[in-house]
């Protein structure tokens, strides 16, 4: 009998002394780690157990709630200890997760994460309840950083899981730029392609695949809840965990309708600025421009664009009888008709595919074969001063009027090119343009005359009346013909 109750005895004293090394590894777990570990009854009358992390964190002996297991709630922040008792029922149903704050007796304010789980019998009635409680006052102030930051910036910071199931996060500049709640969108994820205008939708969800490759980057249209577009520049970042997967996808979507705004107003006077240069200057005479590099201060003395062209036709036109005429009448009338003849002539001079020079005066000026060859250069012209003519006979008997052209042609070669450093004009120079001067002021009123040389040119085509002789100042005597149309 001595010898089974010794064995006992031994065996007892076995068990003690696991469950005294058992104890022991616990509490150097519980003593070490972070978290505040408790233990207390379902009814929270006994605290059981709470860890040595208690006293750091709360900054009160451990002794005091073991004592007393309902005193760890004086130093929950007035404002949240309501909330946390009003909680305390749900510790036994497993729901217990809670955040709030609490003051420490030194004055300091710590955040504290706070879950419970219900221990159960294998009756499954509820005969303990264990805890964790975590000091997140960094985590907490880090947030709290990173929300102040969020909701001052003008863009919108969002973050989804990879498969777009859940919005994890979005800053407030949602609701301003978008004009819908944040709430909306986190309850449902997919909400805001609602607000996509819908020729960009499809581009967009086609799109989403490449927010997990890192290859996501989009400019897309969307419509404020006020009826405005906006244009959204969205891009998007996968997060990684250790393993190389993805495990959360971020984003940054800015409003970029003011540059949008701007690129077009830019790009608007661009082409104005570029139909006004094209009205001064000869499109390739413009390539030419661009394509140069601005001149230095010992260049500037050269021409900015020069070409000698072997054979081109020049064209002067005046009005006979417009400056007696602009004497008798107000400016603004003057100015008024002279820019509807002109405006007549350009329309002429871009129908036939031959270069406005100038206008000087009442006399208009135009050219076939610059700044480009072109073969038929004397036929262009030549068809160009008969419709000059003829539209000027509209306008007559339109308005009652008695304006006339007389009209010089010459063909030949010349110099042609831009000069200055400010004004930019295009302007011939040359015998050519010289005679054909002379051609208009040496002719009639409503008759156009052309040189020998543009008279052979045209002669198989054309009709002329030979004039005969004419003096020409610095010329001497110059065969002319005065052409009556087609043949």
């Amino acid at each position: 009998m001595s010898g089974r109750v010794a064995q006992l005895q031994a065996r007892i004293e076995e068990l003690e002394l696991r469950l005294r090394e058992s104890e022991e590894r616990h509490r150097q777990v519980t003593d070490t780690i972070d978290e505040v570990f408790w233990m207390t009854d379902p009814h929270k009358n006994s605290m059981l157990f709470i860890s040595s992390a208690y006293e750091r964190i709360w900054g009160r002996s451990c002794q005091s709630v073991l004592d007393d297991p309902m005193s760890f709630i004086e130093a929950i922040h007035p404002l949240d200890r309501d909330a946390v008792i009003a909680a305390f029922p749900r510790q036994v149903e497993g729901t217990y997760d809670l955040e709030y704050r609490i003051v420490r007796q030194d004055g300091g304010i710590r955040w504290i994460h706070d879950r419970a789980f219900p221990l159960k019998d294998p009756d499954g009635v509820v005969y303990r309840v264990v805890g964790v409680a975590q000091d997140i006052t960094t985590k907490k102030e880090s947030d709290e950083r990173f929300r102040q930051v969020t909701d001052t910036i003008d863009e919108v910071f969002w973050m989804t899981d990879p498969h777009k199931n859940s919005m994890l996060f979005i800053s407030p500049a949602y609701e301003r730029i978008w004009g819908r709640s944040c709430r909306s969108v986190l309850d449902d994820p997919m909400s805001f392609i609602e607000a996509i205008y819908p020729p960009d939708r499809e581009a967009v969800i086609a799109a989403f695949p490449r927010q997990v490759e890192g290859t996501y980057d989009l400019e897309y249209r969307i419509v404020h809840t006020d009826g405005s577009l906006r244009w959204i520049h969205d891009k998007a970042f996968p997060l990684r965990d250790l393993s190389g997967e993805v495990y959360r996808v971020v984003g940054v979507a800015q409003d970029i309708t003011e540059n949008k705004n701007l690129m077009r107003d830019l790009q608007l006077e661009k082409q104005r600025s570029e139909h006004l240069l094209e009205n001064i200057l000869p499109k390739s005479i413009i390539d030419a421009l661009k394509g140069r590099e601005e001149p230095t201060v010992e260049t500037r003395r050269s021409p900015v664009v020069a070409h000698r062209i072997d054979q081109a036709s020049v064209l002067f036109a005046d009005l006979v009888g417009f400056t007696a005429f602009s004497g008798t009448q107000e400016a603004e009338f003057v100015v008024e008709q002279l820019n509807n003849i002109v405006h007549v002539f350009d329309q002429v001079a871009e129908k036939f595919g031959v270069e406005k020079i100038k206008t000087i005066g009442d006399c208009y000026m135009m050219a076939g074969g610059v700044p480009n060859r072109q073969d038929d250069h004397a036929e262009r012209i030549a068809r160009a001063a008969l419709e000059m003519r003829a539209e000027l006979s509209k306008i007559n008997d339109q308005r009652g009027q008695d304006f006339r052209i007389r009209v010089g042609i010459h063909s030949g070669p010349l110099v042609a090119g831009v000069i200055g450093t400010k004004k930019y004009v295009y302007d011939l120079w040359g015998d050519t343009v010289n005679v054909a001067s002379r051609m208009e002021s040496t002719g009639l009123p409503g008759e156009i005359q052309v040189s020998e040389s543009t008279y052979r040119l045209l002669a198989s085509r054309f009709a002329f009346e030979d004039r005969g002789l004419i003096s020409v100042k610095g010329k001497g005597e110059i065969k002319t013909y005065l052409l009556k149309g087609p043949r």
